[in-house]
């Protein structure tokens, strides 16, 4: 998804452990919905189903859960594997400074709240 070039694509089975999801029940209601909703799964119960006005809410808790999810499989090596290839192929662009000759970047967050702080890009030459 154009956009969306810094994430990683994350293992359903990590998305599903339970201990991969603890805690961030706290930043987003509706937790195993919003999962749901980014694998794609259809919800069995009628009684759980979301009706059709939560279904836009659910899609942007969907963009957070995915977010803070990914900010911890990055840490497996899974994730730093896939996260490597895309710095060596230049997927999070190069430095604009002239003398760091196109270094490529790589993305940081410098909070793990959602929304404190926007995704910055990390220059190795110029720091």
């Amino acid at each position: 998804m154009l956009g969306h070039e810094i994430f990683a694509r994350v293992d359903e089975e990590y998305m599903l452990d339970d201990f991969n999801l603890k805690g961030l029940e706290s930043y987003v209601p509706n937790l195993r919905h919003a999962i749901f909703y980014v694998l794609n799964y259809e919800i069995s119960d009628s009684e759980d189903d979301p009706v059709e006005a939560e279904q836009e809410t659910i899609g942007k808790y969907a963009e957070i859960v995915y977010g803070l999810i990914h900010a911890r499989y990055v840490h497996t090596p899974k994730g730093m594997k896939q996260m490597m290839l895309k710095y060596q192929k230049g997927t999070f662009g190069t430095c604009p400074r002239v003398y760091c000759e196109h270094q490529p970047l790589l993305p940081y967050g410098q909070s793990e709240t959602p929304g404190a702080s926007p995704v910055r890009f990390y220059c190795m030459r110029c720091q």
